[in-house]
């Protein structure tokens, strides 16, 4: 673990417990209003999380305190105590949270010498491959204050050897064991106020250390003094280094991720009234399709042999004024798609910038999952040794990354299946060597990614979980009937060992007995939007899945933002068709690019791809049979979903196209808006 590492893991610790620990008081009092049993296992949960937390940093003081706090809510909880007991224990409570805030806000900031001499004989070991651990050791020496001048002046000498072995390129080990066994002789002399060592001895050596210290540290390279350097020239070498990384601050990154949230909501109000405006001309494009296969119908009555004259020369000029008035509505529907296709350039260059912002953020907030897995060894071998077991811990797939969110908020549920990996699954030495296992029990962490989600495994080669327990137990507790427990499948019978308060442990201990590591773990994963999975074997072990979204749901939520829609693409000569196609197609959700010229239609197709093509057959430069045909040659678009729709009846086009394939052909005169997305949106599905 480096040292950023432990800053890093204690501030966390802090951050975590002060906001549990804010609104404990507050639930209490509420539960004293209302007497809702809900708060109080909600209480246990938060309770049990910090004593849990409290182990992997090393607060034994704060872990006693939590278990007495949950001892109290868990006789409050039974409601079997007279009202004047419940007042009594809320009073302890309160008091014990008191005490607990008191530890945790000292902690690591005013401790007593001992127990910060403890912490630096804890961490000289790992200098040996890790020499970034200076930094911390340099800092908690410098936060030593002792009485004794002698002790002063030793310390002072082991603060500028720490400070010094952050630039050495390789730490000699006898260093270490000569800066351990000084600190040793420092803890006798100031906490057990012991005489026999000479001090005056021991400053010497510490003095001879740091000189040969001095030998190793590198001198800095002489540099080349110029005549003159003007601002070009600072500049210039100025830029030669710059800066890679930044340390960021997680709150403040927070606030950039919900900036990029707001601009995604605004971005969706603007393209809103927008998209307003695209379906008041919806309407129009509509009347002006209708009205030009009304112009169409008149054409057909005027070639009609059958008409008189006047009939006839009537239905000319009806026909001519209308197509005068048409010509001027499509002009300014040209001037309007103009200011459309130009708005929505706009939209779609802002949304491409969003979209690499909330990337270029999301990476940043994406951590390796070994951030937190490298607390836990420390706590497995803790609670191991208090329990006189023995216990190897495995962990792979430490560089799988998730949101940091994600990983503050699975730390606790891992906690709880370690503890309890070692508390119920693995057995005693003597133990699983009577069972033919070896001595020490392994528990293995692993994660690994699976399309947006993680998958954490905590498992452990124990005793597995005894099923005629839960049985016992569930029966005992009024959970299941006896008809009910014998028709239970072992699957049902897991879900009971998630309950709050379901427990087959016969007496609490610091580490279990109170049935609420296993719901924290549940309520925790489906708050998160993930699920569990237990997988166990008497005698064998067992193993717990953890399946969790890599990302929080509000990343999520933006991504979706930034789904692109299908691609079509609308090819017709007449403005009006094209028009009124394409806004019936958005307004349907579709990402529509329209044409009215079949050659730069074919050219956005070739070069860029799209969904679904839907053209007209009748157009210049190039006809509708040409086009498919040209694009049916091209390997790529032999299975594009292709709509004709055209003024000429159905099974003349399909002579046009002969061999050629198209999916679907629609004719104008008996279209319809339902027709037509629902033909789409079934070639697409």
């Amino acid at each position: 673990m480096s040292s950023f590492d432990v800053e890093e893991t204690i501030l966390i610790f802090k951050e975590e417990s002060k906001s549990i620990l804010t609104d404990f008081v507050h639930q209490l009092t509420n539960y004293e209003k209302n007497k809702d049993v809900e708060i109080i296992t909600k209480l246990m949960r938060d309770a049990h999380s910090v004593k849990g937390s409290a182990g992997i940093v090393g607060l034994a003081d704060v872990q006693k305190l939590a278990h007495s706090a949950e001892d109290l809510l868990a006789e409050i909880k039974n409601q079997q105590l007279s009202d004047e007991k419940v007042a009594e224990n809320i009073i302890e409570i309160k008091n014990i949270i008191a005490q607990i805030s008191t530890l945790i806000s000292n902690f690591d900031e005013n401790g007593s010498f001992e127990e910060k001499i403890s912490e630096i004989l804890k961490l000289l070991p790992t200098l040996k491959t890790d020499k970034s651990f200076a930094t911390r050791l340099y800092k908690i020496t410098n936060s030593l204050n002792p009485e004794n001048s002698e002790v002063e002046e030793i310390l002072k000498l082991c603060s500028k050897i720490f400070e010094k072995l952050m630039n050495c390129d390789k730490i000699d080990n006898n260093l270490i064991n000569t800066l351990s066994g000084t600190f040793k002789i420092l803890r006798r002399v100031v906490c057990e106020h012991s005489k026999s060592d000479d001090l005056f001895f021991l400053k010497q050596r510490m003095s001879i250390a740091e000189q040969m210290i001095d030998v190793q540290v590198k001198a800095p390279r002489p540099c080349p003094q110029k005549t003159k350097s003007n601002i070009t020239d600072i500049l210039k070498t100025l830029g030669q280094g710059s800066i890679r990384t930044l340390r960021i601050e997680s709150d403040k990154l927070d606030k950039l991720f919900v900036n990029v949230g707001n601009l995604c909501t605004v971005t969706n109000k603007a393209h809103n009234y927008f998209q307003n405006m695209v379906d008041i001309t919806a309407h129009f494009s509509a009347k002006m399709f209708e009205l030009e296969k009304s112009l169409n119908e008149l054409n057909i009555l005027v070639k009609d042999e059958h008409n008189s004259a006047e009939i006839v020369q009537k239905l000319t000029d009806e026909v001519q004024k209308n197509k005068q008035n048409l010509a001027e509505i499509q002009v300014m529907f040209q001037d309007y798609e103009k200011i459309n296709a130009d708005e929505s350039e706009i939209f779609l260059k802002a949304e491409k910038y969003l979209s690499n912002i909330l990337k270029t953020v999301q990476g940043v907030r994406m951590l390796p999952i070994g951030v937190i897995l490298h607390m836990f060894p420390r706590m497995v071998r803790d609670i191991a040794q208090g329990e006189n077991k023995e216990v190897e811990i495995e962990i792979t797939g430490g560089e799988v990354s998730v949101d940091k969110k994600i990983l503050d908020e699975i730390k606790t549920p891992i906690i709880h299946l370690l503890r309890n990996a070692v508390d119920h699954g693995t057995e005693l030495p003597e133990e699983r060597e009577k069972n033919g296992k070896q001595r020490a029990g392994i528990i293995s962490v692993s994660a690994k990614k699976s399309g947006k989600n993680v998958i954490i495994s905590v498992k452990d080669d124990g005793r597995g979980i005894d099923f005629e327990k839960i049985k016992q137990k569930a029966l005992a507790d009024g959970i299941l009937t006896k008809d009910e427990i014998e028709k239970s499948k072992k699957s049902e019978l897991l879900k009971l060992i998630l309950k709050a308060g379901f427990t087959t442990q016969d007496y609490v201990t610091e580490i279990s007995g109170r049935g609420m590591g296993l719901d924290i773990v549940d309520t925790k994963i489906k708050e998160l939007g993930g699920k569990i999975k237990i997988n166990t074997e008497q005698g064998i072990g067992t193993e717990i899945i953890l399946e969790i979204p890599v990302n929080t749901p509000s990343v999520e939520n933006i991504e979706k933002h930034f789904e692109k829609s299908k691609k079509i693409v609308v090819i017709d000569d007449s403005q009006t068709t094209k028009i009124y196609f394409s806004n019936l197609l958005k307004n349907a959700g579709f990402n529509v690019f329209s044409y009215h010229n079949p050659l730069d239609g074919l050219a956005e197709i070739q070069h860029n791809g799209c969904d679904l093509l839907i053209s007209d057959i009748e157009m210049p430069e190039m006809n509708g049979v040409e086009l498919i045909s040209q694009l049916r040659q091209d390997e790529k678009f032999q299975n594009l979903p292709i709509i004709t729709i055209s003024m000429l009846p159905v099974e003349k086009t399909q002579k046009m196209f002969g061999d050629i394939f198209v999916d679907v052909m629609l004719n104008k005169a008996d279209f319809s808006e339902e027709k037509l997305l629902d033909t789409v949106n079934s070639l697409l599905n």
